[in-house]
């Protein structure tokens, strides 16, 4: 499948321009949905006109926090951005002027790759204090942090939930 723009960074760009960027959740299995969930159209429904919160939090009540969790290897990656992403859109605020004043010949600011989020630079977006110190980068660690926990825990219980899942319902072994 073929697409015209990257559609996290897209979605967040006309989010910012119309007024409806997502608002963090309150609970923390709300956090670690917003973080882990896709960027689906319902959470853009959360602010802005015609705003309807309810309806994003019917959608995301018939999943579980943590079923969108990928497997572990890109678990461990995602964790580990998340704690590293909000010092380079830091450096990238704070610096960010001097590496676009040089020439770069594909249009998108020099060092892009490795000095900021994509939305930061795509679809005319510019990086805000808020975007690196506030209530989303919170969010983000908090839900890093759950799962963390909840990895952990999982590996506490591992031995004893993966046999009985192994076995039916009255505890013989299901025929493969």
């Amino acid at each position: 499948v073929l697409v015209l723009v990257d559609y996290p960074a897209f979605m967040s760009s006309v989010a910012r321009l119309v007024g409806c960027e997502p608002a963090v959740p309150r609970t923390l299995s709300g956090v670690v949905k917003y973080w882990t969930f896709p960027l689906w159209s319902c959470f853009f429904r959360t602010q802005g006109v015609g705003a309807k919160p309810e309806a994003c939090e019917r959608v995301l009540n018939k999943f579980g926090a943590f079923d969108s969790l990928a497997p572990m290897p890109l678990v461990a990656v995602q964790v580990i951005l998340t704690f590293i992403m909000p010092f380079l859109n830091f450096i990238s605020f704070t610096f960010g002027g001097l590496f676009d004043n040089i020439g770069s010949r594909s249009g998108v600011p020099v060092f892009y790759k490795f000095r900021m989020s994509k939305m930061f630079f795509m679809s005319g977006n510019t990086i805000r204090l808020r975007d690196i110190m506030g209530p989303p980068v919170l969010a983000q660690w908090v839900a890093a942090v759950a799962i963390i926990l909840h990895g952990v825990a999982s590996l506490f219980r591992g031995v004893g939930s993966s046999s009985k899942k192994a076995c039916g319902q009255f505890g013989k072994p299901k025929s493969v």
